[in-house]
């Protein structure tokens, strides 16, 4: 056979590679798949601080030598990553592999799901978030992987900071490429997926390069070179969500999306993005219409070192206007600030309109406005929050060009001038505008530090008269001004002479009120100013005129003042003057009346006012007032009210009957709420003392009082939210509407005429009812608890309802306070009671229409005398033992009990009964407590102390004991007048059946009843 060189070497290499292919396959089938997995999971699930499982192991050809893992799991649904896929494979190097060392330069995912949650709040144990590592070290130093690859992908991002129900936004069918992405390469970049926000799909294809960089970190140090483009994007969808980022700045429609990104961040990344597409527009915050603009963009280039971020050559594109700046922000700091240079040398003076309120007087025709600078400095949160954004503009350069603006009905043109703003003060110079027959021109100009500021620049010269009459217009009839318009003249006659302008018998007329004002005000050196300011009477009730607003306080009488002003560049300025009222009156928004014949002098010392010598009236009542508002910056108005005798309604109750006494108050009146404390009083019953609280959220009073005091009469304070006329308080209600609520405590007072040491309570008024509950209170070893209803109903008074319980209370006193009477019972009292009845008068009101029960024991006490009761005793000569040299004892008992129902003012019971060693009585029957009169039967077991009392009787012992030695029961009818009823000896056959089942029931019979005591007595 003849030898040939090309046959030795294919030969040798089909030996060298299946030699090769044997040492692989020898080596591939002596390694230890699963302990790799192991391996590389726990590798995972350290770097990614979260459970990994990469499934089954084994060795593939499908993509070149590769370790494959079927079902990997990464993560936990409840986690904030959570990652599956079907397969991955990890390619291998060929040549590091037949020398037996394993290289990855491939990673490839086959049908990833990945879930990656954000804004979640953390449970358990858990301190901190867990997130993505820092891979690159990973990636470039210790793997070398230099290419990844992702078929079918799903990419899900769950926002939770907003709600517990997420918001998701998906990147479907994700096909991912990226090759030669190592220290020394520029890797190519390939991404294609449907972006899925709320269920709109948008396609999006990224392509270009990327060269890692050579340091650390190495994403800042890359270097990038990419094209994305994103088509229907749902831009408002996104927007509208993440608002509260942006300051409820929104962008409207779909819009297509062409990015363009260049550079390294380190160095400076050139940015291009470009927004297109239908319905393309913003939404102003607070604003429901939509700028249309048919492309917005930005580009510019971005540097970032560490936390600070550098924005430079930044163009802002809205349709065919640009804005230009440079700017900064340092993430570093806790509350970062942003620093930035804007500038725009064309934009519409119609663009104003979008920032006017939808039904604003003002509105721009036509102009240009040049926005030669405008300079920020201010905290991030600042400027996201809104508050104090004013203050974030340092530098402010604008010039407005042929403005033409129409203000109500009022049309100004040729508007031109320069507007300037820095450290805190504005600049207006080039004045020009035109209006209707009224032209102004001045090339003065003046800065303002705040309104009401002084002039401290004022370039005229010359003598300048002018008088301008116009009037001012609101579209709104609501508005300050009038429906017609405002009627204004103002004469203006200054003359400048030796550095000074002075002005004399200047005017300004407004209606019903003129204004004459004189002053000077010098050019040079410290620049001294004054003006004085003469108000001649006028009526208050004519302001309405210059306000329709200022009827909602209903001013009244009449004002009349003179105020000066005075300062220079050396010294702050001073604003002083006095007002002087004559039978001025206004309304007080709340519970409190309204002030009439308010008389007395104002004085004005900048910023404070204070009144001098006021009198008024409070309602009806006269008073006397002190007035201080500390200052005119602030909404706050402090009043002292003295008056003698004050009707309660024209504070802050509901009576017009009861009267406060003494009265010394303090009030603090806020924009929406008044502070009321301390206020001293006493009332005719009794009641002494101090109240403090606010009422708040004005109009719809939400009263808020704490009332304490040496003594309180409770009856005396539920009648402060009593009125005797109905429609008055219907009046009265609807301009308290709101909320009450107040506690009090009191060292020692009375209840329903009951006397007590110390009570404690508390009121609240909702659902027009009015509540004391609970009412505690003690007197002696004795304690009561309680709660009283009044409840408010259309057209007829108020219904009361009162209850309680009462325990080891002076049974004598509680008799003799509460209905008013002589006591004829003592002993320790225990019960409880309910009421209900008409809310007024008790005989004539409460009583007619009264409801209620009481049930009561009284313990170890003393049944005094009673004219029925001793002459139901008398005729057995019994009653005598019961008294001692003439004066009465009475009849003692162990236990007084039972209950009673009241209904329509007539008391009734079945089943009071009282036991002791002297006797045993049952009682029932009724009390007419309008009309005082009884219908009573009594029934009587005298004697049970027979042993010891028993040689005292004058009877025949048979008649008390009996043959059988039983005791005397006996019968008897009390009608008539309360205080001396007629008594009547009834029949055993004549008592009611309630009298003997009652007797049946607490003693036992005797076995002798006597049948007619009048025939037993005879």
């Amino acid at each position: 056979m003849k030898f040939s060189l090309r046959r030795l070497i294919v030969t040798i290499t089909l030996v060298l590679i299946i030699a090769a292919t044997t040492i692989v396959s020898i080596f591939i089938s002596e390694f230890d798949l699963n302990n790799f997995r192991a391996q590389i999971s726990d590798s995972i699930s350290t770097q990614l601080s979260q459970p990994a499982n990469l499934g089954k192991a084994h060795f593939s050809i499908k993509h070149g030598p590769s370790f494959a893992f079927d079902d990997i799991l990464i993560g936990t649904k409840q986690g904030p990553l959570y990652l599956t896929a079907e397969h991955i494979f990890f390619r291998l190097d060929v040549l590091p592999l037949l020398r037996g060392d394993f290289r990855f330069s491939e990673i490839l995912f086959e049908k990833p799901d990945i879930t990656l949650k954000v804004g979640q709040k953390l449970t358990g144990n858990s301190n901190k978030a867990t997130g993505i590592p820092d891979l690159e070290q990973t990636l470039w130093t210790d793997t070398l992987v230099r290419s990844i690859r992702i078929h079918d992908g799903h990419f899900r991002i769950e926002d939770y900071s907003r709600s517990e129900t997420p918001f998701v936004v998906a990147l479907e069918q994700l096909r991912m490429v990226v090759d030669d992405l190592s220290l020394q390469e520029s890797g190519k970049v390939e991404i294609t997926a449907d972006i899925n926000c709320n269920d709109i799909r948008s396609p999006l294809k990224l392509s270009g390069n990327i060269r890692a960089g050579e340091s650390k970190p190495f994403w800042n140090h890359a270097t990038f070179d990419l094209d994305m483009n994103i088509n229907d994007f749902a831009s408002d969808v996104l927007s509208n969500r993440y608002q509260h980022l942006s300051s409820r700045f929104r962008i409207e429609g779909r819009t297509d999306i062409t990015t363009r990104f260049s550079g390294s961040p380190a160095e400076g990344l050139n940015f291009n993005i470009a927004l297109s597409g239908r319905d393309l527009g913003i939404r102003l915050p607070g604003r429901n219409e939509v700028i249309s603009a048919k492309q917005i963009g930005i580009e510019g280039n971005w540097q970032k070192t560490d936390q600070l971020h550098k924005f430079a050559g930044i163009d802002l594109l809205f349709d065919s206007t640009h804005f230009y700046g440079d700017g900064q922000i340092d993430l570093a700091q806790k509350d970062p600030v942003l620093t930035t240079e804007i500038s725009a040398p064309h934009l519409p003076l119609t663009m104003l309109n979008h920032f006017l309120p939808a039904d604003s007087a003002l509105q721009a025709r036509s102009g240009t406005v040049r926005l030669n600078r405008l300079d920020i400095n201010a905290k991030l949160s600042t400027l996201m929050n809104g508050v104090g954004r004013a203050n974030a503009v340092q530098n402010l350069e604008i010039e407005l060009l042929q403005g033409e603006l129409i203000l109500g009905r009022t049309i100004v043109t040729d508007i031109n001038f320069d507007l300037g703003w820095k450290n805190q003060k504005i600049s207006l110079k080039h004045l020009h505008f035109n209006s209707g027959d009224i032209q102004v021109s001045s090339d003065a100009g003046f800065d303002i530090a705040s309104p009401g500021a002084a002039l401290e620049k004022l370039n005229l010269t010359g003598q300048w008269n002018m008088t301008l009459q116009n009037r001012i217009r609101a579209k709104d009839s609501h508005a300050v001004f009038p429906e017609k318009g405002l009627k204004a003249v103002l004469h203006l006659d200054a003359v400048y002479s030796g550095n000074t302008w002075n002005l004399k018998d200047n005017l300004l007329a407004l209606p019903s009120i003129k204004i004459i004002f004189q002053g000077h005000y010098e050019t040079t050196g410290d620049r001294e100013y004054s003006l004085r300011a003469t108000m001649p009477e006028f009526s208050l009730s004519d302001l309405f005129l210059i306000s329709p607003a200022i009827s909602a306080i209903q001013p009244g009488g009449k004002m009349s003042g003179d105020i000066e002003w005075t300062g220079s560049t050396a010294s702050p300025s001073d604003l002083s003057g006095k007002i002087i009222l004559n039978e001025a009156s206004l309304q007080i928004a709340g519970p409190i009346a309204d002030l009439t014949r308010l008389n007395g002098k104002i004085r004005l010392d900048w910023p404070e006012i204070r009144g001098e010598g006021l009198s008024a009236q409070l309602g009806q009542s006269p008073i006397q007032l002190g007035l201080e508002i500390p200052d005119l910056n602030t909404a706050k108005v402090n009043m002292i009210i003295r008056g003698d005798s004050i009707r309660a309604d024209e504070l802050i109750f509901r009576s017009d009957k009861a009267y406060l006494r003494d009265v010394d108050s303090r009030l603090s009146i806020t924009e929406n709420a008044i502070y009321l404390g301390p206020i001293y009083l006493r009332m005719d019953r009794g009641t002494n003392v101090t109240i403090n609280g606010t009422v708040s959220n004005l109009p719809a009073a939400n009263t808020k009082l704490t009332i304490e005091g040496r003594y309180g009469n409770i009856d005396e304070v539920i009648s402060l939210w009593l009125a005797d006329n109905p429609q008055q308080f219907k009046q009265k209600q609807r301009k308290q509407q709101g909320s009450l609520e107040i506690d009090i405590h009191t060292a020692a007072g009375e209840i329903a005429n009951l006397p007590f040491e110390e009570s404690t309570g508390h009121i609240s008024y909702r659902d027009r009812t009015l509540i004391i509950n609970p009412i505690e209170f003690k007197s002696g070893p004795g304690t009561g608890i309680g709660q009283v209803l009044v409840k408010y109903r259309d057209n007829q008074p108020p219904l009361m309802k009162i209850s309680g319980h009462l325990e080891n209370f002076d049974a004598l006193a509680v008799y003799q306070q509460l209905l008013q009477r002589k006591g004829i019972i003592t002993g320790r009292l225990w019960g409880d009671f309910y009421l209900e009845g008409t809310a007024g008068n008790l005989k004539e009101v409460f009583l007619p229409s009264s409801f209620g029960a009481f049930d009561f024991t009284v313990r170890d006490g003393v049944l005094k005398k009673l004219r029925g009761l001793s002459n139901a005793l008398t005729l057995f000569n019994v009653y005598p033992i019961f008294t001692s040299s003439g004066k009465e004892r009475g009849v003692p008992f162990d236990k007084l009990q039972g209950n009673t129902i009241l209904k329509n003012g007539i008391l009734a019971s079945e089943n009071i009964s009282m036991q002791g060693d002297v006797m045993n009585m049952t009682m029932t029957g009724t009390q007419d407590l309008i009309a005082n009169e009884v219908d009573l039967e009594l029934g009587i077991m005298p004697l049970r102390t027979i042993d010891r009392l028993l040689t005292k009787i004058t009877l025949a012992g048979w008649i008390l004991t009996g043959e059988k030695k039983a005791l005397v029961t006996a019968h008897f009818k009390l009608s008539g007048p309360g205080d001396d009823p007629n008594v009547t000896p009834i029949p055993i056959e004549s008592a009611s059946k309630q009298v003997i089942g009652l007797f049946r029931r607490l003693f036992t019979l005797p076995v002798k009843i006597i049948s007619d005591v009048n025939e037993a007595i005879n």
